[in-house]
């Protein structure tokens, strides 16, 4: 079983990955996804 390492709760089935490797849980994904839109927004 894999563990999301934002917010350390198990995943039964990871579909997503960082680039480094790690898992993560959909919630933690995608507001990692909108903090990195908010970024680009930004510029």
């Amino acid at each position: 079983m894999a563990k999301c390492y934002l917010c350390k709760s198990f995943i039964k089935v990871p579909k997503h990955t960082t680039p480094n490797g790690r898992y993560l849980c959909r919630r933690c994904y995608f507001r990692q996804l909108l903090k990195k839109k908010l970024k680009f927004w930004k510029k």
